[in-house]
C-alpha cells in the first residue's frame, strides 16, 4: 500500500512539473509498469502499436484566406492544382519548432517538381507579423508562414501544438494525415537521425494512392492557447459590429444580396458569416493592414472575431432585449451625406440579363445657374446590383471624359466606398456654364433591369484653400500571355512639383491579382506605399490616408500589379485569351489612380496644367525601365514603328531619346 501511495504521489508531481513545462503528459507519463497510464493515449483511434500501423481517417478542411509573413496572400483551394498541401504549425520561440524546421525544409526541398506545396502556419496569440518574420530570418525559414492573426483558422482547423504537420488533398478537400514530422525531436532532447519518418511516409503513400499511415506518436510541440468562447450579448456586443462594418452595404437596396434588418436574418446566416470571415471575403478591404494607415477600414481586429465567434458558436441567440439593427434599418436616410445642395439625375439606361455591356456614356448641362465650390459629390445607384463603378468629370470645353477627368475630375464611386468627399480645405469648382460628363460601368446579374442613378452635390460655404486633382498611372501596354499563372506589369507618373496625396485607388479587372504602391523620391530612396495582396474586381475601394502624404518634386510614383491568366483564376473569363489594354472587363487595365493638390496652387491661382498632366502620364508607361526616358528599343513592335517619326519632332538633341521635358515642351505632338 505505501509502494501505491508512493507511485501515486510520483505521478501527481510528475503532471504538476510537466504540465506546466508544457509537455504532453498524457504521452509521456507512464506508471512504473511500463503501461501507459493515461486513457486517452489507450483510446486514440489514430495511434498505432510499434507492431502495427493504423490507417489515418481523412478529416474535412474548410478553405481559409491568410497573409504569410512577407506580407503575400494566400488561398487555401487556390491551389487545389497540387498533388498535395502540406502545413507545419509554427510558433516563435519553441524549440521543437525550431530544431525541426530544417528537416521541414529539407523535407520540401526533397519534394521540388512533384508539385507539392508547402507552408507553415502561426496561430499564436504572442506573435505577429514582424515577430515572425524576424523569427524567420534568424531561422533562414524561406517557405511561407501563414500568419494566423484572429486564431480563426487554428481553431478551424482544430490546432493544439506547434510542430504539428498537416497533409491536406487539396481536390477532396480533405486532411489525409496530421501528427508530428518524424521522431527525432523531443522535448529537451533530440537524436541525429528520425527512426520514423511519418509525414514523409503519409506524403509517398498519397502519392502513390495508397492508405496513409497515421504515426504511432503524438506531437510533441508547445501549447497554442486558444481562450475559450464568452458569453455575448447581441444588444450590446454584435449589433454594434455589424453597424459599423457591415450594414453600409447590408440593407435595403444596398449592392449586398441580403439586407441585415433584424437579428433573425444574422442569426439565420451566421454559419456563411463565419466563412466569409474564414476566407476573409467579408468585409471587403483588400489592403495589408501593416502597411499604410487609411481612413474607413472596414476589416475586423482579433477581438472582434473573437466576439463574432463567440457569439456564432454558442447559437447566434437574441437574448432579451431590443433589435438595433432594425431600429437602425428604419433610421437610415437614402443619400450616405445627407441631403444634397444639388441633385442631377443621370439618364436611364437599360440593363441586360446576361452578357457583356459595353460602358456607357452621358453628358448633361449644369443648371446651377452661378459658380460653386464643391466639398462632396456621391452618387445613389438606381440599380446596385449592376452599376459596377461610375466616373464623374467636369468639363467646360468639349473635351472627351478621359481628358475631362486629366483637368475637372469630380468623382469615383464603386460598390462599398464613395471616394466623393474632398479633404480638409480643398474642393472642385464647378462653372455655372459646365457639364457633367459621366462614364458607368455595368454587369450583368441574371436579370434585367433599369439603373437611373442620381448624383448628389454639396456645396462649400467658403471658398477653399486647395484644389483638389485626379491622376492615375496607366499600363497601357499590357500584353498577358494565355494561361499565365503570375505575370508582373508597372506603370508610373512624376511629380515635377511638390505635391500632397489624398488617396490612393488601384484598379484592374478580373485577371488582377494583387497591387503596390511605391514612392521613388528624387535621392533614389523607394517607400511602400500601398499593398493589395489579394486584389478584387468586385471592390474598387480607394484607400484615403488618414494624414496626406507630402512628396517634393522629383518624386516618381510607381504602380506594380500581378495578374492571373489561368484557370486557376476562378473570375477569368478566359485564359486561353492574350488580354491587352481595354475598357471591357474581359480586357485588362492596370490603372493607379490618386488624389492630390499642388502645394504651388491654391483656388485663386491655378498652375494645374491638364495636357502637361497627361504627357506625365503616357511617359510613365512608355518609358518601360522607369529612366526617364522613352526609346524604341523598349516600346513593343506595333509601337516601334511610329517612334522615329514622333522622335524626329520632340527629340530637341537628337540622342534618340525622348525625355519629359522634349515632349512638355512640344504638348501638341501626339505619339500612337
Amino acid at each position: 500500500m505505501v509502494i501505491n501511495i508512493i507511485k501515486l504521489f510520483i505521478f501527481i508531481f510528475s503532471t504538476i512539473v510537466l504540465s506546466a513545462c508544457g509537455i504532453d503528459t498524457d504521452k509521456a507519463l507512464t506508471d512504473l509498469d511500463g503501461s501507459n497510464i493515461a486513457a486517452s493515449d489507450r483510446n486514440n483511434s489514430n495511434a498505432a502499436s510499434s507492431n502495427s500501423v493504423a490507417s489515418f481517417d481523412p478529416q474535412p478542411v474548410n478553405n481559409f484566406t491568410l497573409l504569410d509573413h512577407h506580407g503575400r496572400s494566400h488561398e487555401l483551394f487556390y491551389y487545389d492544382d497540387a498533388k498535395a498541401i502540406v502545413v507545419m504549425i509554427h510558433g516563435n520561440g519553441c524549440p521543437v519548432v525550431r530544431n525541426s524546421v530544417s528537416d521541414y525544409m529539407a523535407l520540401s526541398k526533397k519534394y521540388r517538381g512533384k508539385n507539392i506545396r508547402f507552408f507553415m502556419l502561426n496561430s499564436n496569440l504572442q506573435d505577429n507579423r514582424e515577430s515572425i518574420a524576424a523569427e524567420a530570418d534568424a531561422w533562414n525559414v524561406s517557405l511561407p508562414i501563414l500568419v494566423d492573426d484572429t486564431q480563426i483558422v487554428g481553431r478551424e482547423l482544430g490546432l493544439t501544438r506547434t510542430a504539428e504537420v498537416l497533409i491536406i488533398d487539396p481536390r477532396k478537400r480533405e486532411i489525409v494525415y496530421r501528427g508530428p514530422l518524424h521522431d527525432r525531436v523531443s522535448y529537451e532532447k533530440q537524436t541525429d537521425k528520425a527512426s520514423n519518418h511519418y509525414a514523409e511516409l503519409a506524403l509517398d503513400a498519397l502519392l502513390a494512392k495508397t492508405s496513409i499511415p497515421a504515426a504511432n506518436e503524438h506531437v510533441k510541440g508547445c501549447l497554442i492557447n486558444f481562450p475559450k468562447f464568452v458569453d455575448t450579448s447581441y444588444q450590446k456586443d454584435i449589433a454594434p459590429i455589424f453597424l459599423e462594418h457591415c450594414v453600409r452595404c447590408h440593407q435595403k437596396g444596398g449592392i449586398a444580396p441580403w439586407a441585415m434588418n433584424s437579428h433573425a436574418m444574422v442569426q439565420g446566416f451566421a454559419p456563411m458569416i463565419k466563412e466569409v470571415l474564414l476566407t476573409r471575403r467579408m468585409p471587403p478591404y483588400d489592403g495589408d493592414p501593416l502597411v499604410g494607415h487609411w481612413q474607413d477600414n472596414p476589416s475586423l481586429n482579433y477581438q472582434k472575431v473573437f466576439t463574432l465567434l463567440s457569439w456564432i458558436d454558442n447559437g447566434a441567440l437574441k437574448g432579451e432585449g431590443g433589435d438595433p439593427l432594425a431600429e437602425y434599418q428604419s433610421s437610415l436616410s437614402e443619400w450616405q451625406f445627407g441631403e444634397p445642395d444639388l441633385i442631377i439625375d443621370i439618364p436611364a439606361f437599360d440593363i441586360p440579363a446576361t452578357g457583356t455591356i459595353e460602358y456607357r456614356y452621358a453628358e448633361i448641362l449644369n443648371t446651377h445657374d452661378e459658380d460653386v465650390w464643391l466639398t462632396a459629390a456621391t452618387i445613389k445607384p438606381g440599380d446596385a446590383s449592376a452599376l459596377h463603378h461610375l466616373n464623374v468629370a467636369i468639363s467646360d470645353t468639349g473635351n472627351n471624359i478621359a481628358e475631362a477627368i486629366a483637368d475637372g475630375y469630380l468623382l469615383v464611386w464603386s460598390p462599398g466606398t464613395n471616394l466623393g468627399k474632398t479633404p480638409e480645405g480643398s474642393g472642385v469648382f464647378l462653372p455655372k456654364d459646365s457639364k457633367f460628363m459621366f462614364e458607368m460601368h455595368y454587369t450583368a446579374y441574371g436579370k434585367e433591369s433599369v439603373d437611373q442613378s442620381k448624383l448628389g452635390l454639396y456645396f462649400s460655404k467658403k471658398r477653399p484653400e486647395k484644389i483638389m486633382r485626379f491622376g492615375e498611372t496607366a499600363g497601357a501596354l499590357l500584353e498577358i500571355p494565355p494561361f499565365r499563372r503570375v505575370y508582373d506589369a508597372h506603370s508610373y507618373m512624376l511629380f515635377d512639383r511638390d505635391a500632397t496625396i489624398y488617396m490612393l485607388g488601384p484598379h484592374a479587372h478580373y485577371r488582377g491579382k494583387s497591387f503596390k504602391y511605391f514612392y521613388r523620391y528624387p535621392d533614389g530612396r523607394e517607400e511602400l506605399a500601398l499593398s493589395v495582396p489579394s486584389y478584387d474586381f468586385n471592390w474598387q475601394r480607394g484607400y484615403s490616408y488618414l494624414i496626406p502624404k507630402k512628396v517634393p518634386a522629383g518624386t516618381m510614383i510607381i504602380v506594380t500589379a500581378q495578374y492571373d491568366n489561368s484557370r486557376f483564376n476562378e473570375a477569368n473569363p478566359d485564359p486561353s485569351a492574350t488580354v491587352r489594354w481595354g475598357a471591357q472587363s474581359e480586357d485588362e487595365m492596370l490603372t493607379g489612380a490618386f488624389t492630390f493638390s499642388w502645394d504651388d496652387e491654391t483656388s485663386q491661382h491655378k498652375t494645374h496644367d491638364g495636357n502637361r498632366w497627361v504627357i506625365n502620364k503616357k511617359v510613365g508607361y512608355l518609358d518601360v525601365n522607369m529612366d526617364g526616358k522613352i526609346v524604341a528599343s523598349e516600346l513593343p513592335a506595333d509601337r516601334r514603328k511610329y517612334f522615329d517619326s514622333f522622335a524626329a519632332q520632340v527629340d530637341s538633341n537628337g540622342d534618340g531619346a525622348v525625355t519629359y521635358q522634349e515632349w512638355q515642351a512640344k504638348p501638341s505632338v501626339p505619339f500612337f
